[in-house]
Order: structure tokens, then sequence, then C-alpha cells
């Protein structure tokens, strides 16, 4: 009897034992997803503001394309009157020049 209750006593430490190591490896799990999770939510942050900073960047850039596009006309538009300004003179051998300029 004295042997089963020594044998039932060291089954016992040792359960307790791999129960006490399975459960340390598990917070430690739990350690390691806490960390994975908290890099995760600070990529995503960092991806988050990238996306932030492009945005605004191609409204710039679309800002830029449409005064271009104003200052194109207008380019346009000014070097036409310069043109009909110019072509109330006559230079022998020059008229094709003028003609071309205004297409």
């Amino acid at each position: 009897m004295a042997t089963a209750s020594a044998e039932m006593a060291q089954g016992n430490t040792d359960l307790s034992s791999r129960t006490e190591q399975a459960s340390r490896r598990i917070a430690d799990i739990i350690g390691l997803i806490d960390g994975i999770a908290f890099q995760t939510n600070i990529r995503v942050s960092q991806v988050g503001e990238a996306v932030v900073q492009m945005d605004q960047a191609t409204q710039q850039n679309a800002a830029l394309v449409e005064q271009s596009a104003a200052a194109a006309s207008s380019l346009r538009a000014q070097a036409e009157q310069l043109v009909g300004a110019v072509s109330v003179f006559r230079l022998p051998g020059a008229a094709g020049a003028v003609r071309q300029l205004a297409a």
C-alpha cells in the first residue's frame, strides 16, 4: 500500500510538473502572439500613413496638372494674339512662316 501511495504521489508530482511546464509554454506563446500583434498594428499604422501621404501627393500633382493646362491654354491664346498682331507686317518671303505659326 505504501508503495502504491508513493507511486501515486510521484505520478501526481510528475503531472503537476508537466502542467506547470505546459502553462509556462502557453504563457510564452501568448506573449509572442501579443508582441506580433503589436508589431502588426504598428505596420498597419505605417501603411495607413503612407497611403495618406500618397493621396496628398496625388492631389498636389492633379492641381499642378490643372495649373499647367491652364497656363498652356493661356500661352496658346497669347501666341494666337501675337500671330494676329504680327501678321500685319509683311516681309518678302516670310509670309509662309507666319502662316505656319498660326497653324
